[in-house]
């Protein structure tokens, strides 16, 4: 009763054990398309405005241009020359003589280079791997942009989100540290009281410096990687910071 669920199980296992293979085109939207999410909108900067991306891309094209000549070496080794035999060169217009009856009028030599002509498919074959090689090239740069301009701003969105907390945190500590020293002021608390919420407030505002710094540092970190400065980021869905 259970040879079928069993013989089943190993006939699906082949199939379930294929690993998903990417899809490079859709790793980074097509440049002359409109880039729906920012994130997306980034990775498209990113991947336009690094040199880096552009060199890849120039090296896999000169690999092309390679691969073609390297096509093409076969006739290289193919030569043919004409010549005139001497015994006929001063008999042009001239009727055939006993002299120059027996040495024929032009000379015909075919060269070929039979070691390049049958090395040529390998030849071939090695062009098409260095053109995958520039193109596996191509695609680790995708990955890469993509993978360092995602972080890059997660890293300046988290960065923004804990400016905005830690401001939060040194307006309560300041209006906090008035109230106490309103109130010690009165000798209604304790010099404790009133150093207590002094030093409170200085290191809210020592770590919202600290974040602030930070903001900036993951800012060009980013700009770094896009190519443009965030104030002049323009897409729909940017979100302010």
């Amino acid at each position: 009763m259970r040879i079928f669920p069993v013989f089943l199980f190993v006939l699906l296992t082949p199939a379930m054990g294929i690993a998903q293979r990417i899809n490079f085109d859709s790793v980074i939207v097509p440049l002359d398309t409109i880039a729906i999410d920012f994130r997306e909108y980034l990775v498209q900067l990113a991947w336009m405005n690094n040199p880096e991306n552009a060199v890849a891309q120039r090296e896999s094209k000169i690999v092309q241009l390679q691969s073609a000549n390297t096509r093409k070496e076969w006739m290289r080794d193919i030569g043919l020359s004409i010549n005139v035999n001497e015994a006929n060169i001063e008999s042009f217009g001239q009727p055939l003589t006993e002299a120059n009856s027996f040495f024929p009028r032009w000379n015909f030599a075919l060269g070929i280079s039979p070691y390049n002509i049958f090395t040529q498919p390998t030849k071939n074959k090695i062009s098409r791997e260095r053109e995958m090689v520039a193109r596996m090239a191509i695609d680790e740069r995708m990955l890469t942009t993509r993978r360092e301009t995602l972080l890059a701003y997660e890293r300046f969105k988290a960065a923004n989100e804990s400016l905005s907390f830690r401001a939060i945190f040194e307006k309560d500590a300041y209006n906090n540290y008035l109230l106490v020293k309103q109130l010690y002021e009165k000798d209604e608390l304790t010099f404790q009281d009133y150093s207590a919420a002094s030093g409170a407030y200085f290191q809210a505002q020592e770590m919202r410096q600290k974040s602030d710094i930070e903001v900036r540092l993951a800012q060009y970190d980013l700009e770094a990687l896009i190519g443009v400065r965030w104030e002049h980021v323009q897409h729909p869905a940017k979100n302010p910071q």
